[in-house]
C-alpha cells in the first residue's frame, strides 16, 4: 500500500493485522505491524528494467547474427566459394577449411581455387 508522509513523499508499506478474540469469539483488539518496503520496490523495478535491457540486447545480438550469416552466405554464393563450417568468416583458402570442404584429412588447395 502506498502511504503519503507528512512531507508529501509517498512510500510503500506492507501491513499485517491480526485480530485478538475474546472468550465468546468476538474481536476484542487488533494487533498489526507495518514495514516500509519502498527500497525493496525500487530494487524490484531496477531488476525488471535490467532484465528488459538484457532481453533487448539478446534479441539485437540474434538479429545481428542472422544478418551477418545471411551476408556471409550471400557473399559466398556471389563469389562461388564455400563458407567453412564452424566459421563466421569466409576462409576458402584456409587449409583447414579446404580439408573440411573436400571431406578429407588432406588439404587440396587447388580444388578450393
Amino acid at each position: 500500500m502506498r502511504v503519503r508522509r507528512a512531507d508529501g513523499e509517498f512510500r510503500w508499506w506492507a501491513f499485517h493485522n491480526v485480530p485478538l478474540h475474546d472468550d465468546t469469539g468476538n474481536i476484542a483488539k487488533w494487533y498489526g505491524t507495518g514495514i516500509d518496503i519502498t527500497d525493496q520496490k525500487r530494487a524490484e523495478e531496477k531488476l525488471r528494467a535490467s532484465e528488459q535491457r538484457l532481453l533487448d540486447a539478446q534479441m539485437e545480438l540474434a538479429r545481428v547474427t542472422r544478418v551477418t550469416t545471411l551476408g556471409e552466405l550471400t557473399a559466398s554464393i556471389a563469389q562461388r566459394r564455400p563458407v567453412c563450417a564452424g566459421s563466421t568468416t569466409i576462409l576458402p583458402t584456409s587449409p583447414l577449411c579446404a580439408a573440411r570442404w573436400n571431406g578429407s584429412s588432406t588439404t587440396a588447395i587447388g580444388r578450393v581455387r
